[in-house]
Order: structure tokens, then C-alpha cells, then sequence
């Protein structure tokens, strides 16, 4: 049989003593952890990921402010489906956690933005990304996943603004992923307003989105969101031979 590594020894040990002292909070948050880092094929199998998820949920009944285990429990709770109980433990991550966290805190916020989206509910999602971009006005991963969100509920004035703020909080920051997709539904969206404006606004609005297609393609040459936008916007101007 393969050798044990440490880490699953650690895990054999604390089952062993979770049998003494089931009522011991710390034990049941390292299992946990230990669950989702020590699988030896990387990433941890669902059997494994659902008795993690089991842990943390005695974590939190024994210690309801361990921040730690609310949003492994969310994230865990997300992935099999439940999504009532990961907006609890975000919510309460959000509850426990201050300003100086945010790096928790963002994500938190952006995992409810996602949920909410996936189950129709733009309504929550954007009352979230209004409360997330509020508190973190300078994270670009909030203004697009609120741009996202009002893209789809077709609000293609705040979605733009969205995006540009985005853009703007990652200027300086070129490899930052959100800038490429800033650029790349600003692309859209001035392309889609040089349609619908008279011929001057128009050419405007389409040399706009050109531009903002070319920087995406400077950042991910092989893109194929931005080659296939650029293309078409290439087209619709009557540059043929470029599209």
C-alpha cells in the first residue's frame, strides 16, 4: 500500500480524538482544513469534500464567530448545491469580519453576486454589488461583477459606467484578469451604442470599442471573446479585410 503522509496521519489522529472529545471546536476547524489540503492527488475527492463540510459545520455550531469555517462552509455548501446555506455563512463572514479583512471580505461579497446571478435573482445581486463597491470602491472584480449583472438586466448605461470603474481600478495593474474583462465588455457595449446612435455619435462610439478590443488583445493576443468582438465590430464598419 502507498506510504501515509503526515498530513493524513494528522487526520486519522483527530478523528481518533474527536471519538473522546467531540465537543472540542479546534479539532473539528484543522480536520477541516487538513481534509481539503492534504488529498494526494491534489485537489480532494466529494467524499472527502463532504465530510470537510461536515467539520466545519460542527465548527460553527460549537463556535458560531469561527470566520474560518462559515466561509469554507459556504464555498463547500455552493459546490454541492446549497445555496440558502452559503449565503448564510457569507453573510455571517460578512457579519464577523471588518474593513481590514477585505481581501476576505471581496470575495465573500463577490461569491454572493454569483450566486444570486445563477439563480435568476438580479435583483439581490445587484443590491449586493451596490453594497460591495460602496465599502470597496477601488476593487475591480466588484465593479465587473456588477457590470455583469446589470449587462444582463439590460441596463447598458450603469453597465458601461460599471466597467469603466473597473478599468480605472486596474490601470495600473495590466495582468490583473478584470482589466481584460473591463475591456472586453466595454468592447460590446460601445459597439452595441455605435449601432443604435446617428452616424457621427456612431463612428464615435465604434472607434471606442475598437480601442478597447486592441488593449485586450495586447494583454491576451489569443483571446477569443476579443478576437471574435473585434472581428464583427470590424465588419459592421465596413473594414472587411481587417475583420
Amino acid at each position: 500500500p502507498p506510504k501515509r503522509t503526515k498530513e493524513q496521519e494528522m487526520i486519522d489522529d483527530i478523528r481518533a480524538t474527536l471519538l473522546e472529545r467531540p465537543k472540542e471546536e479546534a479539532l473539528h476547524f484543522n480536520l477541516g482544513l487538513l481534509l481539503l489540503s492534504s488529498s494526494p492527488n491534489g485537489a480532494p475527492d466529494e467524499g472527502t469534500k463532504r465530510e470537510a463540510m461536515m467539520a466545519f459545520q460542527n465548527s460553527v455550531m460549537l463556535n458560531p464567530e469561527r470566520i474560518g469555517s462559515w466561509y469554507n462552509l459556504a464555498v463547500l455548501s455552493d459546490e454541492f448545491g446549497d445555496a440558502s446555506r452559503a449565503l448564510e455563512g457569507y453573510d455571517r463572514v460578512l457579519q464577523l469580519t471588518g474593513k481590514e479583512e477585505e481581501q476576505l471580505r471581496v470575495a465573500a461579497y463577490s461569491n454572493k453576486v454569483t450566486i444570486y446571478t445563477n439563480q435568476g435573482n438580479l435583483e439581490a445581486a445587484a443590491k449586493t454589488s451596490e453594497t460591495a463597491v460602496k465599502e470597496f470602491p477601488n476593487e475591480g472584480s466588484l465593479w465587473c461583477a456588477m457590470g455583469v449583472v446589470l449587462r444582463m438586466d439590460r441596463n447598458v448605461e450603469w453597465a458601461t459606467k460599471s466597467f469603466e470603474n473597473a478599468l480605472a481600478c486596474c490601470e495600473n495593474r495590466t495582468q490583473d484578469e478584470n482589466c481584460l474583462v473591463a475591456l472586453n465588455n466595454l468592447g460590446a457595449l460601445y459597439a452595441s451604442s455605435a449601432m443604435a446612435g446617428d452616424a457621427e455619435a456612431g463612428n464615435a462610439m465604434a472607434m471606442k470599442a475598437a480601442t478597447m478590443y486592441e488593449r485586450a488583445l495586447e494583454l491576451a493576443p489569443n483571446d477569443l471573446s476579443t478576437l471574435y468582438g473585434l472581428g464583427v465590430l470590424r465588419r459592421d464598419m465596413g473594414q472587411t479585410s481587417q475583420a
